[in-house]
This record gives structure tokens, C-alpha cells and sequence, in this order.
């Protein structure tokens, strides 16, 4: 992440672009949290309790920014809910992380979407 403003344009554009373009189940949408602490070197992102964050310096570029968050917008998608969560726990007793349906589900989504979002992007004037 070298340019952070740049780099924070791209996350906000690009949570905004999930909103719109995959929804919500809910009356609202998760929080976008952009994590700056040094401490967090080796994850992406995660989402919790209809929170999105994206661990900025782990990412080393635009790719790893709007593929992290159309991963994370997934799993929202996926436990709107608090209770959703026991479901993806479950599953993760069965499955290794990288097998797991949740995550297999939201590394596709980064494949399907990431180029529409580079061209909304391009659109926008941001890259």
C-alpha cells in the first residue's frame, strides 16, 4: 500500500460498487473499517458482526484491496446475522479453511467481480 489516499479511494469506490451491484439481505449494509495497525502483517480482511475490515497494510496493491473486500462483502452476504456465524463454524470443524464453502464461495465472487469493479473504477476517474 503505498499511496493511502489513492489507496483508500479504491476500498471506499469499491465497498460502494458491493453495495450497489450485490445488495444486502438486510435494511442495511455492513461498516468498511480501513486498519492501518502494523500489527495485522499477514491478513487481508475479515468480517465480523456486519463489520468489513480490510488490513490495509497487509495489502500490497489495488488487486489485494477490492479483492479483499468483494471477499469480505461475500461473507456478509453469506451471515448477515450474528447467527449465521454457528453455520460457517460448523462447517469449519469439517473443512480446512481453504475447502471450506464459505471461503471457496467468496474467493469465486473475487473472480467474477474484480474486473467489473476495475472497469466502475476506470469509469470513475479513481485508476
Amino acid at each position: 500500500m503505498k499511496d493511502y489516499k489513492n489507496s483508500t479511494l479504491i476500498a471506499e469506490e469499491t465497498f460502494k460498487w458491493c453495495c450497489k451491484y450485490l445488495g444486502t439481505p438486510l435494511k442495511r449494509y455492513p461498516k468498511l473499517t480501513l486498519n492501518t495497525d502494523k500489527r495485522y502483517s499477514r491478513k487481508y480482511g475479515e468480517y465480523q458482526n456486519k463489520e468489513i475490515v480490510v488490513f490495509m497494510n497487509t495489502c500490497k496493491g489495488r488487486k489485494d484491496i477490492i479483492g479483499t473486500i468483494i471477499h469480505e462483502y461475500t461473507h456478509f452476504l453469506q451471515m448477515p446475522r450474528k447467527k449465521d456465524l454457528n453455520k460457517y463454524h460448523k462447517l469449519l470443524n469439517r473443512y480446512r479453511y481453504k475447502d471450506h464453502p464459505f471461503e471457496v464461495e467468496a474467493v469465486e465472487s473475487e473472480k467474477i467481480y474484480h474486473n467489473q469493479v476495475l472497469e466502475h473504477l476506470r469509469k470513475e476517474g479513481i485508476i
